[in-house]
Formats: C-alpha cells, structure tokens, sequence
C-alpha cells in the first residue's frame, strides 16, 4: 500500500498529490493495467449478477472505463451514468454510447443527454462502481470534492459499492468524516484490497 505524507495534510493537498501518482503512469501502462481491471470485474460474482449497474465514463488519467461500459450493455444489462445538475447527481439509463452522450463539459466528462435517456432512481441500482482518487483497507474514499456520491449514495441503499483502482491510489488510511459512507469492495490491479462484512 502506498503512504501519502501525512493524514494531517488537508485534502486539496492530498488530492494533489493522488492527481500526481496517477498521472506519472505511462498511458500504454494504464491501458494495460485498465484492461486487468476490467476482467477482475467481468469475474465478480457481484457485477455478474447485477441488472442494473451505475458506473461512469473515465476522463483524464483515470483508468479507462469505456470498454466496460460498451461491454456491459452487450451483456444487455441496465447501464446508467450520472450528470451532473448543480450539486446533484442526476442517473439515466444510456442504451447506445454514441448518440446519448453530449459533448465532454465540466471536467472532460461525457454526460448523458437527458431528452434521449431515460432517468433513472438511485433506489434501483444493484451495482454501484464509485470513483475516488485513493482508497484505504476500510472502505474509505477521497473523491474529488465535489460531494456527489456523499450525497447520492445512501440513496442507492441496496447497491453493492465498489472501487476499481490502480495500486497507486490504494494507501493505508483515508482521512474520513462522520457522514463519510464507505465502499463495500476494492479491487486493483493486485486483487482484492478490501471487502465487508455488510452485504446489502
């Protein structure tokens, strides 16, 4: 596992230093270890039995999800993918990537066009795929601070939480606040990094 500086640094300067390690990846390395990624998921026996996924379309140096979102509608299951509404998380469900999406906006994320897709309530997912930029062995997470998924994810009570991550951005403790809602699962490009006792 990785140890940043200190938990005593505030988050802005460890979200900095996370955005760091991740972009000192060579991108052919990052396809790679992307791909790997995506077949431990493909063998998870939680995606495996899921009908309707939340998952998200990668931008930047994140590992890329774009062939697991293509692949999960092959397997003809529900994809749904957020847009972002002010400070909300708004879900639709995307049946083909390549007309229901807008152009990349805030951040370079791709989001789904709502007069195309249909919406989606958090109450029904199944499966949920939560990005962050690093997580720890109790199913803690730093985001982007932008507070999205603290607020949608009680939301979504039934979903199973997981992370997919490089093992850069796995460290040993994650700086948590009380409203704080964990991942159920971590996996990265070693395996298993954490999992729960709480099953939903």
């Amino acid at each position: 596992m990785n140890i940043f500086p200190s938990l005593n640094v505030d988050k802005k300067s460890l979200r900095h230093w996370a955005l760091q390690q991740r972009a000192q990846i060579p991108p052919a390395q990052r396809e790679r270890r992307s791909f790997d990624l995506h077949r431990l998921l493909h063998e998870h026996p939680r995606f495996q039995a899921a009908q309707v996924l939340l998952l998200y379309g990668s931008m930047g140096s994140e590992l890329n999800t774009w062939p697991l979102l293509r692949a999960t509608l092959k397997l003809g299951r529900s994809l749904v993918l957020p847009r972002i509404d002010r400070d909300t998380l708004m879900l639709y469900r995307v049946r083909d990537l390549d007309t229901e999406l807008g152009p990349p906006g805030l951040w370079g994320l791709r989001e789904p066009l709502p007069h195309l897709c249909d919406p989606v309530r958090p109450e029904t997912l199944d499966f949920v795929l939560v990005p962050g930029l690093l997580f720890d062995r109790r199913g803690g997470r730093l985001g982007y601070g932008g507070g999205y998924y603290d607020r949608l994810l009680p939301q979504a009570s039934h979903a199973w939480r997981l992370a997919l991550a490089f093992r850069e951005q796995c460290v040993d403790e994650v700086p948590r606040e009380p409203h704080d809602l964990p991942i159920h699962e971590g996996l990265n490009d070693a395996g298993t990094f954490f999992v729960t006792t709480e099953h939903p």
